[in-house]
């Protein structure tokens, strides 16, 4: 079965903000001397860091030893704009490894601390002795990483890869729009195979912008699963903090997020 079937919980508000300089489709590595001059964000002048860039794709591979795989590529800016913000320096990424052949794994990682020094905008990358892999459970794991030179004016950038065989997880991760801290560009797209489909579950009260779905041509690696597709992109501009207020039962029924079922 293909396609999308949506399904709208939560509260229904529309909520606008003014859009500022961030934009779609911004490579690693594209910082400006102006994001790390910012001091205040200005819709929210409270907040201890803003996220300027969340950027998530999700496409599904085939491989002969883990079968049919679900990989999603990240891609993430924080500008921290307080000390109370320094903690965003360490990463940490749950992955799950219950067996030989059913093993999640994080790849690709690449992440810089970006700062003004005298005038010059100068990085540091995170360097293989910043990451550590470590058991937190019968078959869970925890990639902690430590972000050289963080500061509360700096700026952290990093990409990875999630791939997660369907025997470990048979659906996507859901893709959060909201948290902590407000975000000004949230893009997350999805691409899958004809022969894949899910109920598409949103939620949370903000009013996110779904581009019409395109049909392609979609390559897994193997002769017998290639053929078309459907890809379809989600965007939230100038997203707000979410609170946590004491009348929530859960939050997760209110946070604005894209799940899966």
């Amino acid at each position: 079965m293909g396609g999308f079937k949506y399904l709208l919980t939560g509260m229904v508000l529309l909520c606008h903000f003014t859009l500022t300089a961030q934009q779609e489709g911004i490579n690693y590595g594209q910082v400006t001397r102006d994001e790390l001059s910012r001091t205040v964000y200005t819709l929210d002048s409270t907040a201890d860091a803003v996220i300027l860039y969340d950027y998530g794709y999700t496409y599904f591979t085939y491989e002969e030893s883990r079968g049919i795989v679900i990989n999603t590529d990240y891609h993430i800016k924080k500008r921290l704009l307080s000390e109370n913000a320094t903690n965003l320096g360490i990463v940490d990424l749950i992955y799950r490894q219950p067996d030989n052949k059913s093993k999640e794994s994080i790849d690709f990682f690449r992440g810089r601390t970006y700062r003004l020094n005298g005038g010059s905008m100068t990085f540091t990358e995170v360097s293989p002795q910043d990451i550590f892999d470590t058991k937190i459970g019968s078959d869970y794991y925890n990639k902690k990483i430590t972000f050289p030179n963080v500061t509360a004016d700096c700026i952290i950038e990093y990409a990875y890869t999630v791939s997660t065989p369907m025997t470990v997880r048979d659906k996507p991760r859901p893709w959060y729009f909201q948290g902590k801290y407000p975000v000004i560009y949230s893009e997350y797209t999805i691409g899958f195979p004809a022969f894949l489909g899910y109920n598409l579950l949103m939620t949370g009260y903000l009013n996110i912008e779904i581009q019409k779905p395109e049909k392609r041509n979609i390559n897994l690696g193997h002769s017998q699963l290639d053929g078309t597709g459907q890809f379809q992109k989600f965007i939230l501009r100038d997203v707000p903090a979410f609170t946590d207020e004491p009348y929530i039962s859960s939050k997760e029924n209110f946070v604005s997020k894209i799940s899966f079922e």
